[in-house]
């Protein structure tokens, strides 16, 4: 885990073992229709229409809510996905990772904030950075199958357009973790709705964000367009591979080299 209370990927996979039992007990619980507040939804994950919005990513190769979500099993609508660049690895995987943060609201869990100088009530938000792969590794494919209820083959990773994940309901499992005396809450991992449940749609306005498409840029929470600002050039960026091929040539002797 790194300072931000951030799962490292070997904490994720331990976590999503635990929380996928937990989520099929849940399905059982609600096989019957139960009232929700309102919307559309769950349907199969499809992509928007391209001229709306594109995010994919090769198939090869913990927000900062100001009300955590309590650890357990949560109905969640996904109402962001943002593309926030190239950024700063951490102690475990230290090289740097094209990254996207996605949001859900969990509609059960409630809190009051001001908006506009009036005091109102909404859903509690719960947000994760995911590295923008889609191999068959990566934590974000491993979360949409989970989703979708259904494995991807290689070419449909990469044609999927994540952006076809705004506006759609899930199951969110939350766990606690500490870090530096501090609780923060992650998904561990992201499953279906269970069938027989009422459609549901998010009650925040559906946010997105990528470099080709910044017309949302300005209603991002003020933190997400720092860190977007403040993203990593990738011509200037070194990865500690990198480093270490640099330090190994640098101690070899040429001399009997002809070219």
């Amino acid at each position: 885990m790194n300072a931000l209370g951030e799962l490292s990927e070997a904490e994720t996979y331990a976590a999503e073992q635990c929380a996928t039992a937990a989520l099929l007990d849940l399905e059982a619980q609600y096989a019957e229709p139960m009232k929700a507040r309102t919307g559309q939804g769950p349907y199969p994950l499809q992509p928007m229409k391209e001229s709306e919005m594109v995010m994919k990513f090769k198939a090869t190769g913990g927000g900062e809510d100001f009300k955590r979500c309590p650890a357990g099993s949560h109905l969640a609508v996904c109402n962001m996905v943002a593309d926030v660049g190239l950024q700063p690895g951490s102690r475990m995987y230290p090289n740097p990772k094209h990254k996207i943060y996605v949001r859900f609201e969990v509609p059960s869990e409630r809190v009051e904030y001001e908006k506009d100088g009036k005091k109102v009530e909404g859903p509690i938000t719960i947000g994760t950075y995911y590295t923008a792969s889609m191999s068959e590794k990566a934590t974000l494919r491993k979360h949409l199958e989970g989703w979708r209820s259904k494995k991807f083959t290689d070419a449909e990773a990469e044609d999927f357009d994540v952006s076809a994940i705004l506006g759609k309901a899930c199951m969110l499992s939350v766990v606690e973790t500490e870090s530096d005396g501090k609780t923060y809450s992650n998904i561990a991992n992201i499953g279906a709705v269970p069938k027989g449940l009422p459609p549901m749609q998010a009650e925040n306005p559906l946010l997105y964000y990528a470099a080709d498409n910044r017309s949302q840029f300005d209603k991002l929470p003020e933190w997400l367009q720092k860190k977007i600002g403040e993203q990593l050039k990738p011509e200037t960026v070194e990865t500690v591979d990198d480093a270490a091929a640099r330090q190994y040539e640098s101690q070899q002797d040429d001399s009997d080299v002809p070219f």
